[in-house]
């Protein structure tokens, strides 16, 4: 959501900043050759505050790590969240597993950057450099594996 800054106006709008054409056609370069953007509400023709779209962003963002960081592993069978971190099975005899999968949080956090790129946002693009060594972790890291001593023979 966007919300306009004016007093009078505050109306909310629900904005896909990759598809949004007002959005797109307001992104233009400056003079000094950075990102200027000229986007304004569409009920009071006020433009709208730059930075509170780009902290909206890293709030974003921000949701999209703490959701992964701190999802249940799920038994793929049953989808009873693991009540014991130690087992490596479900009491189904399903196997745990995340909820939120990494290729999909790889997925959106590349979409924030080129929202970032394309709009010019040094914020976001920074908490985004800051994630990304994280984001490679997370691909290596699935749900326990069963090692061959824990199976028994």
């Amino acid at each position: 959501d966007v919300f306009c800054s004016s007093p009078l106006c505050s109306a909310a709008r629900d904005v896909d900043l990759c598809r949004e054409r007002d959005f797109i056609d307001g992104r233009h370069i400056a003079e000094d050759g950075g990102v200027a953007l000229d986007i304004k509400c569409h009920l009071c023709q006020l433009p709208y505050d730059r930075e509170s779209l780009e902290q909206r962003l890293v709030q974003a963002v921000h949701q999209l790590m703490i959701s992964y960081s701190q999802q249940d592993l799920r038994c793929n069978k049953c989808k009873r969240a693991a009540s014991m971190m130690l087992n490596l099975y479900c009491e189904c005899s399903g196997t745990f597993e995340h909820a939120i999968k990494a290729p999909a949080v790889m997925e959106r956090l590349q979409a924030f950057q080129g929202v970032a790129n394309f709009y010019g946002f040094e914020w976001l693009q920074q908490e985004l450099q800051a994630y990304f060594p994280q984001v490679e972790e997370m691909d290596e890291s699935t749900a326990p594996q069963p090692q061959a001593s824990a199976i028994p023979a």
